[in-house]
């Protein structure tokens, strides 16, 4: 796993009492986004991955920002920029305070919401991660990231039918992440099953 980003604003999205699985796709796929050193950073952390060096930087004036995240005061950035940097270091309890901070002010930053789902899962707490996952999703359905981490964490979970339509939905809002999944850790529970293999190759 893991991954905190420009995209069209956000559609409704079905209830999350509702059964995803059991809903029908009405949704035309969105042209893939870029996401931010951040993101991407805390996704190959949370999987013991080094981070990925080409990235652009952390949350800041510069680094694209999704149409859906709330603009930050002064403050808030700067606690979400000190969480990131001890999630980084491994530094989780202190961070998930951090992100919780921020989210008390700014509770529709889905780029918070993710990495504090990212936390919650290191931390071996998968039903608290998938509820900042599904948050972050509700917000915003085009989002990557949560998708690709729901589909991490159910097949932990060895919930392999969840996992893999949290896999098919990652991979239809961005097609990078078949890559992400090749060497995810997470997903093992996914190799040598026909539909994973059809997911990776694009079939």
């Amino acid at each position: 796993v893991y991954k905190a980003i420009v995209a069209p604003p956000a559609r409704s999205m079905p209830s999350a009492t509702q059964d995803p699985l059991q809903r029908e796709e009405n949704r035309s796929t969105p042209e893939p986004s870029e996401r931010s050193r951040a993101n991407r950073d805390a996704r190959a952390l949370v999987a013991g991955r080094p981070p990925v060096p080409d990235r652009e930087p952390a949350r800041g004036p510069s680094s694209p920002r999704r149409e859906t995240e709330p603009q930050l005061s002064e403050e808030e950035g700067s606690l979400y920029d000190r969480a990131l940097a001890l999630q980084k270091t491994g530094n989780l309890t202190e961070a998930k305070r951090l992100y919780e901070a921020v989210l008390e002010k700014s509770p529709r930053m889905i780029s918070a919401l993710n990495n504090l789902g990212t936390v919650y899962m290191k931390q071996g707490d998968a039903s608290r991660a998938r509820v900042f996952f599904e948050k972050a999703i509700r917000i915003d359905p085009t989002y990557v990231d949560p998708f690709y981490n729901l589909a991490c964490l159910h097949s932990t979970q060895k919930d392999v039918k969840r996992s893999l339509f949290y896999l098919k939905k990652a991979v239809s809002l961005d097609d990078q992440a078949r890559q992400w999944a090749k060497a995810d850790k997470d997903l093992e529970n996914l190799r040598g099953h026909r539909e994973y293999e059809q997911i990776i190759k694009g079939a």
